[in-house]
């Protein structure tokens, strides 16, 4: 008997709930949309040629290093055939726009780079007329280099140091041409012409914000005179689609797995008898997760893309004004970014 009178009620054993329905199935297709749509963001890329120009390199006229490039309207030099030019040369490296991050320096597609130094115009010239390589713009003749006036401005600054041929990390179509750079300054402005693959992550995402990078139509920067690809119009907003739908895959994948390891330790913390836990918990919660949860988790994903998005423009903003900012505005940032934390 139970207290008051009631009889004593039957212990009742906990045991996973069975009779299970789908969560949030909008979500789930909305989730798979906006991945549909990342995909044809990446094959809109490659097929443009901006995954071509990023691998292989682009000199300043638009001409991707290493293939036959079709005329560019309005633009000058273009349309060459590069077949044989697969490497990246920098006139002066060291012309850096910091801000940017990126050279400012004209670039060429060459034939061969350099293994010794080039400390003389005539070394130039030795150089085109004994390997087929000439380091000036294309439209100076290789055995008049010593005697042209141009030389100043389309050759490059002298010395010319030698290919570091020893070096593991210059296994890629870029030199930098003209005076030695500092290690740190001569890495971070390749990616934008070239790539080198150890540098470049994995992930197919990452890679084709990468891709978007040198994709887009061909414009002369006013003020340096070199050529450019810029997306323009509504396919500027590209980027931020991608980049927005990185943050939420990444968020979606770190959600499945904190689901996959919480089902597993329920099931086995509230099963009395251990001697009916599956045989499997992690792939018997992966296979629940797949089956009812990944709409679930692509909401909760999303709605943490939505805190953390504003979160790293503000860490952004942060790095860029340090030590510009007063001390209200960085206790302002900090605190924002704190609250957006939580």
């Amino acid at each position: 008997m139970g207290c008051c009178g009631s009889t004593e009620r039957t212990k009742r054993e906990w045991r996973p709930l069975e009779d299970r329905s789908c969560t949030d199935l909008p979500w789930f297709l909305l989730f798979t949309v906006f991945c549909v749509g990342m995909g044809s963001i990446c094959g809109f890329s490659i097929v443009t040629g901006g995954a071509a120009r990023l691998v292989f390199g682009y000199d300043s006229y638009g001409n991707t290093c290493g293939q036959r490039n079709e005329p560019i309207e309005g633009v000058r030099l273009s349309g060459l055939d590069h077949t044989d030019r697969k490497f990246v040369f920098f006139l002066d490296p060291c012309n850096i726009d910091i801000v940017q991050r990126k050279i400012r320096s004209l670039a060429l597609c060459v034939s061969l780079c350099p293994s010794e130094e080039l400390a003389t115009y005539q070394d130039l010239k030795r150089f085109a007329m004994l390997n087929g390589s000439e380091l000036c713009s294309y439209e100076l003749a290789g055995h008049k280099y010593p005697g042209l006036p141009e030389r100043f401005s389309k050759c490059p600054k002298l010395p010319v140091p030698p290919r570091p041929v020893d070096d593991p990390h210059v296994d890629h179509p870029v030199y930098l041409g003209g005076p030695r750079l500092d290690p740190d300054l001569a890495g971070r402005p390749r990616i934008p012409r070239s790539a080198s693959f150890p540098l470049l992550p994995h992930s197919p995402c990452s890679l084709t914000l990468l891709f978007l990078g040198t994709t887009g139509n061909p414009v002369q920067n006013e003020e340096t005179g070199l050529t450019e690809f810029r997306l323009t119009g509504p396919l500027q907003y590209l980027t931020w689609y991608h980049a927005v739908g990185l943050v939420w895959i990444t968020e979606f994948i770190l959600a499945c797995q904190q689901m996959t390891v919480a089902g597993a330790v329920v099931t086995y913390y509230f099963t009395r008898d251990k001697n009916r836990l599956p045989v499997t918990p992690i792939l018997s919660s992966v296979l629940r997760l797949v089956r009812y949860h990944l709409g679930t988790v692509a909401k909760g994903a999303f709605i943490i893309t939505l805190v953390k998005i504003p979160r790293l423009i503000l860490m952004y903003l942060h790095n860029q004004l340090k030590g510009k900012e007063n001390a209200c505005a960085r206790c302002l940032l900090k605190t924002c970014i704190c609250c957006l934390s939580l």
